[in-house]
């Protein structure tokens, strides 16, 4: 239940184009989220941490924490969604509790959990 196998990813350019262009936004001051329903009956991450944010090291811990995020509270999602994550330089002075509750701030306004 709480793996996080590379189909809960987004890998493909034309993943993320196709929700870039088709999603909606959530704004948020620490990301940007692009989400769309993907009809695959689960969700999947896609993450995109520009170098302006900082160096490899700070951008993996980054990375790090939203997959751990979405691994552990994906089951809260309805249906399949595909989320793209468009992280912010503020970012960098959340907590982990900070990012977490962003992400569910996001669920809640968005209307796509069961919770």
């Amino acid at each position: 239940m709480f793996e996080f196998p590379g189909k809960y990813r987004i890998k493909k350019k034309s993943d993320f184009k196709r929700v870039y262009e088709n999603g909606e936004r959530f704004f948020h001051s620490y990301f940007v989220i692009f989400y769309l329903k993907n009809g695959l009956g689960y969700s999947r991450l896609g993450l995109t941490v520009s170098r302006k944010i900082g160096r490899a090291v700070v951008r993996n811990r980054i990375k790090r924490r939203l997959r751990e995020i979405f691994r552990l509270n994906r089951y809260r999602i309805n249906g399949g969604f595909d989320l793209v994550f468009n992280v912010k330089r503020s970012i960098l002075n959340a907590s982990y509790v900070d990012i977490e509750r962003a992400f569910f701030d996001f669920l809640e306004k968005c209307k796509i959990s069961h919770d």
